[in-house]
């Protein structure tokens, strides 16, 4: 081993000699996106290139072979637009406005769906964030349009959560000094709706799974020596589920097989 590193020492002088002549080049480009992959029934989960995004939020997406381009563009509202091979870009929808209280951000999920039979279910991301004393507030809600190309607009057919947190403060912070665990509880809910692989016939078939958790559990240890972080969070069994969600033709929207529970703790503002 140590024969074999002989030559490392004046290697790292050069280096240093060298160091003024380094240059930094530009960092390498994001990997490209996965490839698509379908279920058995032929609807494909596509993810897309992310083309650019503007500082006022407005941003382009497409599917790799740039068959369906999104774009999300904030104006007096915010719009839903998209173009099919490069034909004219059409507007989809018009978001709801923005909440007068917090911030509040809109983004196209990266992955768009298409149908066997040829439509396109395209995702907007509404994020809001609020802080107030003894409370920080922010949720993410996942809104699926189905578009058929040709048609005038997109239908809303999922309305879904996929993440919430709060954050509440219960005691006075002093200045430079860690809250301590019993002036503070974390409710954290994260979720992932996705194309359910399994299904073998008629449209997608989307499977939303979700984890939430509480810091301090209301059962957690109270802290002292030999307690760590991690023994003082609780997973909510509640609000840690498992939906199904099958298109139901009659109400033209996505249905869950079970009712999701409101989660209020996470997902309220």
């Amino acid at each position: 081993m140590r024969g074999s590193l002989w030559w490392i020492v004046p290697s790292l002088l050069l280096l240093a000699g060298c160091a003024h002549d380094v240059i930094i080049g530009d960092p390498p480009p994001p990997p490209p996106p996965p490839p698509p992959v379908a279920d058995g029934a032929g609807n494909w989960r596509i993810p897309a290139t992310v083309l650019d995004r503007a500082t006022d939020g407005s941003m382009s997406i497409c599917t790799p072979v740039g068959h369906l381009c999104a774009r999300l563009r904030h104006g007096a509202r915010w719009t839903l637009e998209a173009e099919v091979d490069g034909g004219a870009r059409q507007t989809l929808a018009v978001l709801p406005p923005v909440a007068d209280r917090g911030d509040t951000f809109y983004l196209l999920d990266p992955v768009i769906f298409r149908e066997a039979g040829g439509a396109w279910l395209i995702g907007v991301e509404r994020e809001r964030f609020l802080n107030e004393p003894g409370v920080s507030r922010s949720n993410r809600i996942l809104s699926l349009f189905r578009w058929q190309a040709g048609a005038d607009e997109a239908r809303l057919v999922a309305v879904v959560p996929e993440a919430g947190s709060r954050y509440l403060r219960r005691c006075p912070v002093r200045h430079g000094e860690p809250p301590r665990p019993a002036c503070t509880q974390d409710f954290d809910f994260v979720a992932l709706f996705d194309l359910d692989l399994s299904n073998r016939a008629g449209p997608p078939r989307f499977v939303l799974e979700s984890h939430a958790d509480i810091f301090p559990g209301p059962h957690a240890p109270s802290p002292g020596p030999g307690v760590t972080p991690a023994m003082m969070r609780e997973r909510d069994p509640v609000c840690s589920y498992r939906r199904v969600f099958s298109f139901d033709a009659a109400a033209e929207r996505y249905v869950a097989d079970t009712p999701l529970p409101p989660c209020a703790d996470y997902l309220d503002f």
